[in-house]
């Protein structure tokens, strides 16, 4: 653990809440670096509710979660951390029985996302895995708006990849354990909004005297939190899953009026071309052809790259809908019966009726970007599409 220690006075990467019986909740000293969380975590537990919030999770905080996890909390744990730090693992809500020892419940969600922010500089995650890339992707994706070079310093649009994960376990609706890993390696510190660190969660406890939950992005206190796991674990999952629909929404947003002004100016562009090659100017000819040849193999290179990112975007954005699709017919279930009735409980009725509404909206974006894709091409002139330079351009 000589590595673990190094960690001690390093950067805050968590943060601890414990429930008592009486629903009183206590905080673990504010944030805690990896090595404060794992010498909290090898204290004897005397609540019986524990949530755990990690902020970019890392190797380091991987160890301090692997080393005190206790021995019936493994396997749902061990698999939980992979498919946080795997991207492909995609969109994911599971719920299930681990029969190892004394059984117990395991409930999850994996939201990936990609959070478009205006940085000057790419922010580059500094998690690697061993073939030493980021752990996390980004893109700029500046080239939707103009091929051309920028000449103000107004910052670049990069998107980067994201995700938010939970784990809520344990063996009955009174003792339980919480996990919630989520990517902030994105955000810049002096942007005037919650940010959903560490430290802007400290700072709330510091000026206002309230204990957000983290868990439910400071929608509501720890002291307040429902303490019926299936009834936090779908809380959690509403409010998450808006959360993200709003970074999607901007995105989309972002990309159609990106679209249409690429696409303009392309239009305005390519008419100051044929207007010079025109037989009102026969001897500039040669240089509007070339200029047009030139335009009509940007537009190829762009048409490229913008398909490239829609077929990306629209497969997560799609495996969203297919994942809570399959959630309501199947795995719902699991979410009845609270007290023997058939019934669902009031708070549950709030979140799934919030996770259905988030549902159709997502799809309502997919079929955008979908759009998007399918009408590029109309958008395209007909003297365009038929040059011999840009058939050619399409054959390379």
């Amino acid at each position: 653990m000589q590595g673990l220690e190094k960690t001690a006075g390093s950067l805050k990467v968590s943060l601890l809440d414990d429930t008592d019986d009486g629903g009183c909740s206590s905080l673990h000293g504010g944030g805690l670096t990896a090595f404060d969380l794992y010498k909290a975590l090898r204290r004897p537990v005397e609540e019986n509710i524990r949530r755990i919030y990690v902020a970019n999770i890392d190797r380091w905080t991987v160890l301090s979660l692997a080393a005190t996890a206790s021995e019936s909390q493994a396997a749902a744990l061990g698999e939980f951390i992979y498919r946080h730090l795997q991207w492909n693992t995609g969109t994911r809500l599971d719920n299930r029985i681990i029969p190892d020892g004394i059984p117990r419940y395991a409930l999850e969600f994996h939201l990936p996302f990609y959070a478009l922010r205006k940085h000057k500089k790419t922010l580059r995650d500094l998690r690697t895995r061993r073939t030493g890339e980021p752990l996390r992707q980004s893109q700029d994706v500046s080239f939707l708006r103009t091929l051309l070079e920028k000449n103000d310093n107004s910052g670049n649009d990069i998107i980067y990849q994201a995700k938010v994960s939970c784990l809520v376990s344990g063996w009955d609706r009174y003792s339980w354990v919480a996990y919630m890993f989520i990517d902030l390696y994105f955000e810049e510190s002096h942007v005037d909004e919650d940010l959903e660190s560490i430290t802007d969660y400290e700072q709330h406890l510091r000026d206002d005297g309230v204990r957000l939950d983290p868990f439910t992005a400071g929608e509501t206190t720890s002291h307040a939190a429902l303490r019926e796991p299936r009834e936090y674990f779908l809380q959690v999952l509403a409010v998450r899953l808006s959360k993200t629909k709003h970074e999607w929404k901007h995105l989309v947003a972002y990309i159609d009026e990106a679209i249409k002004t690429y696409m303009s100016d392309y239009k305005i562009r390519l008419e100051q071309a044929e207007s010079s090659s025109g037989s009102a100017n026969p001897g500039g000819s040669g240089k509007g052809n070339t200029a047009r040849t030139t335009l009509q193999l940007e537009l190829h290179e762009w048409l490229k790259m913008t398909t490239a990112l829609l077929r990306e975007l629209i497969n997560t954005i799609e495996e969203y809908v297919r994942e809570l699709d399959r959630f309501f017919s199947k795995g719902v279930h699991y979410f009845r019966s609270f007290t023997h009735s058939t019934n669902v409980s009031g708070p549950a009725i709030v979140s799934l009726t919030t996770i259905q509404g988030v549902r159709d909206e997502l799809e309502r974006l997919s079929i955008k970007l979908q759009d998007f894709k399918d009408n590029l091409s109309k958008d395209i002139p007909r003297q365009v599409i038929m040059s011999p330079h840009f058939r050619a351009a399409q054959k390379a």
